[in-house]
């Protein structure tokens, strides 16, 4: 791919339909579609999957509710992150059966609605870790203009 900006050197960047983004270290693509990818870092266990053109029903407060409803979850916390003059809507909830961690955060850029959901992590260690990868990709996403 040529690029006229790059957020990383030597950094891998990966599609996730119109959209590309820079692959965070240790992280490689697992697979991708014209509205999502998956990445994956198996040293961590960490599994990220990028969202994007949600439909009108798939937001923050829908999944929020979503979530707060159903018996085999518990919310850890939510909130918004200011980055760089974005707003980010996160949510951290753990499955209840296996203890299984989980977040997802909801953000607009270039007019489009995006979902990150992040999976595999420890949310009392890594819970800062795993804000800062997610930041760090969604600072790094830029339109793909080979489409």
């Amino acid at each position: 791919m040529i690029s006229n900006v790059s957020d990383v050197v030597g950094s891998a960047s990966a599609d996730a339909g119109k959209y590309t983004f820079t692959l965070p270290n240790g992280f490689s693509l697992y697979e991708h579609t014209n509205t999502e990818a998956q990445i994956s870092n198996p040293g961590s266990n960490i599994t990220i999957r990028i969202f994007t053109n949600l439909g009108k029903h798939d937001n923050f407060s829908t999944k929020y509710e979503e979530i707060d409803n159903d018996s085999n979850f518990k919310i850890l916390s939510n909130g918004t992150i200011n980055d760089n003059g974005m707003i980010i809507q996160s949510l951290f909830y753990q499955e209840i059966e296996n203890s299984n961690n989980r977040s997802t955060f909801y953000f607009t850029k270039y007019d489009n609605d995006f979902r990150i959901l992040a999976v595999g992590f420890n949310y009392d260690s890594q819970r800062n870790e795993t804000i800062d990868i997610v930041t760090r990709i969604i600072d790094s996403i830029r339109l793909n203009y080979k489409l």
